[in-house]
């Protein structure tokens, strides 16, 4: 049988998109998979909407926190739930073509040295429709300047094991933190250029509502991913520098938070 591939959907306010990103999942073309949806105390009835799905499909499963706790804590709560040997994550106003999850496993499965696999992505608006493309960078320049992964991204359960969880302080860029993370430890995989995963923005998305926060979380992940190289390599003055950098950057990225607090985001332009 191949791996079991669990998903995991965080949804807050997000009652209008969660059905369409589950029925995204259920679509899929690889045969074995389970998704679990983790309600981080929503509102809006957004539990309501992912159990009237999980009652007609056995492979969904819906958690609920009794208190809204952030992206992080409720990704924690799916993994830690997840039975799969592969692991990935859907946001709940995100969508996954339907050979996504297949393009991925694939990928892990025929490269056993590979421990984070990713794809290319399109942006799409409130309606579903494609405004353009978004791709994502080769290995080496996937994760560093800037984060240039993306957001359609499987990696083995070995990898969350010797990582470790997403952490909270860094919401907003926890994902972020987590592939630098695993970075370190386990080569990333690039699945060619292909783009299963659709981006939605629009206006009423959290991520969009929390530009300044987010620059200051990256800030903060890159500062801990260069302290922690330096660490590890303490001969190599390169290492040591540009931890220094970073930590010089970290003021500046503070200033612009405080200044503008949680901003209005606007759509990023096409990266090729």
């Amino acid at each position: 049988m191949p791996p079991l591939v669990s998903v995991v959907i965080p949804t807050y306010r997000a009652r209008r998109y969660v059905g369409l990103a589950l029925d995204s999942c259920l679509r899929q073309t690889y045969p074995d998979l389970e998704v679990i949806v983790v309600d981080d105390h929503s509102p809006e009835g957004d539990a309501e909407v992912a159990e009237e799905v999980a009652r007609r499909d056995p492979r969904v499963r819906v958690l609920r926190h009794p208190a809204n706790g952030g992206v992080s804590r409720a990704f924690n709560t799916g993994f830690r739930a997840a039975r799969g040997e592969y692991l990935t994550r859907l946001a709940a106003d995100d969508l996954f073509r339907e050979d996504a999850v297949r393009i991925m496993a694939d990928h892990l499965g025929a490269h056993p040295d590979v421990g984070v696999a990713y794809c290319d992505m399109e942006l799409i608006d409130e309606a579903g429709t494609v405004i353009q493309p978004m791709r994502t960078e080769e290995p080496e320049r996937a994760l560093l300047p800037t984060h240039r992964l993306g957001l359609c991204v499987m990696w083995r359960r070995e990898v969350w094991e010797r990582v470790g969880e997403f952490r909270p302080h860094l919401d907003s860029a926890e994902d972020y933190d987590f592939f630098l993370r695993a970075s370190r430890h386990f080569r990333l995989g690039k699945c060619g250029a292909v783009a299963p995963f659709y981006y939605r923005y629009h206006p009423d998305q959290i991520s969009g509502r929390q530009e300044s926060r987010q620059r200051l979380a990256i800030a903060r992940a890159q500062l801990s991913h260069a302290w922690a190289e330096a660490r590890r390599r303490p001969a190599d003055l390169g290492a040591w520098k540009r931890t220094v950098s970073m930590l010089a950057r970290l003021p500046y990225r503070w200033l612009q938070f405080r200044r503008h607090g949680d901003r209005p985001w606007t759509a990023p332009a096409e990266t090729r």
